[in-house]
Formats: C-alpha cells, sequence, structure tokens
C-alpha cells in the first residue's frame, strides 16, 4: 500500500539517496558514499555549471522575488559560489527535513563579503538578508558549504566493495518502477534491478508506482476534516478502481497540557516528535553504526547519545546529573 499526503510528493519524487559520483563540474560532491543527496545526476551537475556562469556573466543571483546584485564572483570567493551553485542543483539532504538552504553561518559570510551593497535597495542587510535565506531555527538541518570546498576524505572503494544502490540514477523508462533484483548475487552476470510497468499518481506528479499496487490518495480536505480515496494501478498505466474512504478529523495533539497543531513538528529533549491527525509519532533513538566497518565513535549509548564525560551539574528539580547533557 502506497500512501500519499498533501506536501509529500515532492520528498518521493526527489528521495534522498546514498552517495554522490560521477560530476565533472561538482567535482567535490564526488565520493561521498553515505552522505544523502535528492538529484546527484549529471543533468544537475550542468544546471549548476549553468548557474555559476549566469550569475558571473549578469552580477545578480536571482531569488524568487529578489535579486542580488553581487560583485565579480570569479574573483570573489569563486570556490563558495560554485558550491552554492553545486549545492542548489545537487541538493544535499537530512532525512528530517525536505529543504536545501545553506547554513546561516555561512550565508552571513558570503553575502557580507560578496554583495555589491553600492547597487542594493531595500535598505537591506546580510543579516535580514540571510533570515530568509537560511533556516530559522538552530536546530533545522542545514546544508555547511565548508564540506564542499574541498574533496571527500573518504577512502575510495572499488564498485564491487562499496555502498551499492541498484535503482540510483532511475534506470527504466518513464513508464517503468526500479525493484531491487534480491536474486542476483553481488558478483553475478545479472543486473541488480528489474524494470515492472508502473503508473503515473497523476498529470503532474513522476511518481511511479508498480502495476497492482493499492494506493491510497488524498480527496479533499472540507474544515478540519482530511479525505482519502483508495485507487489501484492497473494493467493499462492508469489509477483507476478508486473508493472514498471515511473522512478524519485533523485533530490536534496533546503532550500534558501543551497543544500541538496539526501537521507541525516539535522537539523533546534529543527527539523530533510530529503530530498528524490526533497521532503522536517520534524519531528513532540513534543506533550504533559499526556495521559500515569499525567502531561508530559518534555512539556512546547514552540517553539523547551524550558523551560520556563527568562533569556534574545540578537539575532544573534540584537532582545531580553527571553531566548538562543528561540533565536536559
Amino acid at each position: 500500500m502506497y500512501y500519499v499526503r498533501w506536501g509529500s510528493l515532492d520528498v518521493v519524487e526527489e528521495p534522498c539517496e546514498l552517495g554522490c559520483d560521477g560530476l565533472s563540474y561538482c567535482t567535490n560532491f564526488n565520493n561521498r558514499p553515505t552522505e544523502l543527496f535528492r538529484s546527484c545526476t549529471r543533468q544537475a551537475d550542468d544546471a549548476a555549471r549553468f548557474d555559476t556562469a549566469l550569475w558571473q556573466q549578469e552580477g545578480y543571483l536571482g531569488l524568487p522575488g529578489l535579486n542580488l546584485p553581487v560583485r565579480n564572483i570569479s574573483k570573489c570567493s569563486p570556490n563558495v559560489w560554485k558550491a552554492v551553485a553545486c549545492a542548489l542543483q545537487i541538493k544535499p539532504c537530512h532525512r528530517h527535513s525536505h529543504a536545501n538552504r545553506i547554513c546561516r553561518e555561512d550565508c552571513l559570510d558570503l553575502l557580507s563579503e560578496c554583495l555589491d551593497w553600492t547597487r542594493m535597495s531595500g535598505g537591506h542587510t546580510a543579516v535580514s538578508l540571510c533570515l530568509r535565506l537560511s533556516p530559522d531555527h538552530p536546530d533545522t538541518p542545514c546544508i555547511s558549504l565548508k564540506q564542499f570546498l574541498q574533496p571527500s576524505d573518504s577512502p575510495y572503494f572499488p564498485p564491487h566493495k562499496g555502498v551499492t544502490s541498484p535503482c540510483k540514477g532511475a534506470p527504466c523508462n518513464s513508464s517503468e518502477v526500479c525493484l531491487i533484483n534480491r536474486r542476483c548475487s553481488p558478483g553475478s552476470s545479472c543486473l541488480p534491478y528489474t524494470c515492472v510497468p508502473g503508473c503515473k499518481l497523476g498529470e503532474v506528479s513522476q511518481y511511479i508506482v508498480p502495476e497492482g499496487s493499492y494506493v491510497r490518495i488524498p480527496a479533499m480536505t472540507s474544515g478540519m476534516k482530511s479525505c482519502l480515496k483508495i485507487c489501484q494501478c492497473s494493467a493499462n498505466g492508469a489509477i483507476e478502481h478508486c473508493q472514498p474512504m471515511p473522512c478524519y478529523p485533523l485533530n490536534s495533539c496533546l503532550i500534558g497540557n501543551r497543544k500541538i497543531e496539526h501537521g507541525t513538528t516539535f522537539h523533546i529533549d534529543c527527539k523530533l516528535g510530529s503530530c498528524y491527525a490526533g497521532e503522536l509519532s517520534y524519531s528513532k533513538k540513534q543506533c550504533e553504526m559499526s556495521s559500515l566497518g569499525g567502531h561508530d565513535d559518534a555512539y556512546t549509548s547514552l540517553p539523547c547519545n551524550c558523551r560520556p564525560h563527568y562533569v556534574p551539574v545540578c537539575g532544573r528539580n534540584g537532582n545531580t546529573y553527571p553531566s548538562a547533557c543528561l540533565a536536559r
């Protein structure tokens, strides 16, 4: 069963995928097998090259509702501007956020140095502009440009030893779904994926589901209620045989005396939570990743993955805790 919510199609059409390689312009994004990207493709690589050339030629950085006059980017932090263009097209991502905005510190440094303030109108400052261009909350994931200013320091693994993603790069045609061929053993001559017929979820959406599968699609939202319909992907490549489901209220959630509105996310200690139609869900705790090879030094097994430091502090409740992290 495939379930689609309003606002989530952008996530499924450009999912976070492991690894990036094969780029000729954004070369600092290559050899990153354990990092997540939404659009590590040659088309995105070419688009980043075009964007950089356009900014240099026109002297403006075009944004929705705003044109930022920039100094000669071939002389003012050219590597950083290249990283910006590549990040906007290759789209490094986090599993908790679809947004693709650079971190506040990088934004302030770049605009303060390379914006042509003599041509800037509207009384803007680097701070006011970065309020629009970077995340508001300090805990919101963002793209740090520093890691992409030099080549990856990850050790190179031959293709047969590295992390594999058989369906990466969309090897099937536009009317098929790529599925992992689990009967194909590593090193065999068979293809590690299979292509099966499918259906697009709509005229605008490019997301495809396999033939014969059922999908739950939003039908309408009336007031504080949401309605769905169950449909099937037929053999002729269309979503058909739809049946309506009972509508359900978009209730808010309660945590003690705190009210959480439907569709919002929040943090409790180190966990990310969300409220959907009166139901609360939380992110999973961090697990050790030693299976990727060697000991995982980032995993401590303590709550919130706190460091094993003994620096006693007094908590708000009057109890003494081993560290400030554990006292939160």
